[in-house]
């Protein structure tokens, strides 16, 4: 079918009209769902990185259980999945398949500390499952939550695959999509991923977002307003306060040595 030089000017025309104008629908209708939204509400936290890793090795269950005791009321720990003995694991890089007899499971740290507190899972194999893996890990997930009375509500499950967040949303789970955008991606480079990833948010695919401090720019404050946001890792008091001046910050992981001196509920450091 032949279409005339004029025909195609109109049609170019058109699109530069309607292309804007999408946009900023997707966007204002971003803005409502993130205004909207009900997770983790009750009130700024701060959680421990790692657990309170300057007494104890990170990721260990001494390390998460002296974050408890010293007054906080997360932790974030790192987790891959294991398929073949069906567990999740709790260690930053994986593990080989003949140390999976003394590394430290989830299981371990729900029996020891229950439902009690608030858990940041950042699932850093996800991204390499097979979606069967991917049901599998989920099945895994419910049925510990299930035997230690661990609410959903008290747990995130973050991971920069959003493919592989998708079963844990529809599950009811709180996800967390890893932003990686920085500033050093041009603004228009910037605006093409922020509008995919928005669109994937309002298709329901997460529920917040989780970045770097290093990240959180003005590109972010205007591509991601008002979504919950997660941040790591922050150590400065000063700094938790400022941010905590923003009603999207809701959770802000930190490697401060003493969880304690955090007044969580006010965002703020205590004096």
């Amino acid at each position: 079918m032949h279409i005339s030089a004029k025909r195609l000017a109109h049609l170019l025309v058109l699109a530069i009209l309607v292309l804007p104008l999408g946009l900023l629908i997707l966007h204002l209708a971003f803005m409502v769902k993130a205004s909207q939204s009900t997770e983790i509400i009750s009130c700024q936290q701060v959680w421990a990185h790692r657990g309170a890793h300057t007494e104890h090795p990170e990721n260990s269950l001494a390390a998460f259980t002296a974050a408890f005791e010293q007054g906080t009321r997360g932790v974030e720990l790192d987790v891959h999945f294991d398929s073949q003995s069906n567990q999740f694991v709790v260690s930053h890089d994986a593990i080989a398949q003949q140390a999976l007899a003394n590394a430290l499971t989830l299981e371990a740290v729900f029996a020891k500390l229950g439902g009690a507190g608030y858990y940041w899972l950042d699932f850093k194999n996800l991204v390499d499952l097979s979606q069967i893996q991917r049901l599998q890990a989920l099945a895994e997930l419910e049925q510990l939550i299930k035997a230690f009375d661990v609410p959903k509500s008290h747990l995130i499950v973050e991971s920069i695959a959003i493919d592989g967040l998708v079963i844990f949303t529809q599950a009811d789970f709180i996800t967390s999509y890893w932003l990686t955008l920085n500033d050093e991606l041009s603004p228009l480079s910037y605006g093409n991923y922020a509008f995919r990833i928005k669109a994937k948010y309002l298709l329901g695919q997460f529920r917040v977002i989780s970045t770097d401090i290093n990240n959180y720019t003005d590109n972010f404050g205007i591509h991601f307003p008002q979504i919950p946001t997660l941040l790591f890792t922050v150590n400065e008091p000063s700094l938790i306060n400022a941010l905590f001046t923003e009603a999207r910050v809701r959770v802000i992981l930190t490697d401060h040595g003493a969880p304690a001196t955090f007044d969580l509920c006010q965002g703020a450091i205590a004096k």
